[in-house]
């Protein structure tokens, strides 16, 4: 799975945290969660920190957001943020396609 260098999902709009994006947040909005974990990785508009951005991808994750899913199986398969893990890459990878299903390919 190649992606430029750019974590999964990068295509949605980022840019510095709001203050729509942080009520959001604060709201438990795991897409605005997600994207504050796109700020962290990226370290657009923050200092760049893939072990906060594994936190907030988490805590979307956790909220069912598909995208947070496979961010998170990045960092594992990578090593960033976390200790390199292909076993958890996989799960990650597995659990986004349960989610949304149509945003990955088949295998």
């Amino acid at each position: 799975m190649a992606h430029g260098g750019k974590r999964p999902g990068a295509g949605r709009k980022q840019g510095s945290k709001s203050d729509p994006q942080k009520a959001l947040v604060k709201a438990g909005d795991a897409s605005a969660m997600n994207s504050l974990g796109a700020l962290y990785y990226n370290g657009q508009g923050v200092a760049r920190d893939f072990a906060k951005a594994r936190e907030w991808y988490q805590k979307a994750a956790d909220k069912g957001d598909a995208i947070a899913m496979t961010s998170l199986g990045w960092l594992y398969q990578n090593g960033q943020g976390v200790a390199q893990d292909y076993a958890k890459a996989r799960e990650w990878y597995e659990s986004s396609r349960r989610w949304r299903p149509i945003w990955l390919p088949a295998a």
